[in-house]
């Protein structure tokens, strides 16, 4: 069964109010509108990159890219889903709107989502200009041995520059950890 345009758009509607917590008219309601996403499938669809990539009308003559903090949220949901159907709980056409919040969140907060991030390709490089602060700020958080991160002051830093930060911080981290799959491949090798 095909789900009908009204239950596609309840379904959404469920999804981006209820399961990501985003507020009716918001710039993430928006972004689905313009880049026509009506339905779950739609959303899922899209490739990650694709997601950094979502335009909303900003005013009635110009658009603007998705906060990085909304293409995350949708990142995590399609990895969510994702992640569903690979433990055999496919989510169904008149599943979407029995999704909760604390499912999602369960999920969010998990090793599972972290080791999915993991095997993402990075985050592209916004294309807002970062202030020399901020700039400064974030080399501070990838240079900074791990036992001092926590002197680093961010609390000037805007939203966007933080999760830049963070973002980069997690694939700087994550990109030194050796691969110990390749290591035993070659020891079993002489």
């Amino acid at each position: 069964m095909v789900l009908s345009t009204v239950q596609q758009s309840a379904a959404m509607k469920h999804i981006l109010e209820v399961v990501l917590d985003q507020d009716d008219n918001r710039k993430l309601h928006l972004a689905m509108v313009h880049n026509g996403i009506t339905s779950p499938c739609d959303l899922c669809e899209l490739e990650y990159h694709q997601m950094y990539e979502l335009q909303y009308p900003s005013n009635q003559y110009h658009f603007a890219d998705l906060p990085l903090g909304n293409a995350g949220l949708l990142k995590a949901f399609k990895a969510y889903v994702a992640y569903q159907a690979s433990i055999g709980k496919e989510i169904g056409e008149n599943d979407w709107i029995n999704i909760t919040p604390d499912e999602f969140d369960r999920f969010r907060i998990s090793n599972v989502y972290s080791s999915i991030m993991k095997s993402l390709p990075p985050m592209p490089k916004p294309n807002h200009p970062v202030s020399k602060t901020s700039r400064a700020k974030q080399n501070a958080l990838l240079t900074t041995p791990k036992k001092d991160i926590s002197t680093i002051s961010t609390d000037k830093m805007s939203t966007i520059d933080l999760v830049s930060a963070q973002d980069t911080m997690f694939h700087h981290v994550t990109s030194n950890i050796p691969d110990t799959g390749r290591f035993q491949q070659l020891q079993s090798h002489p």
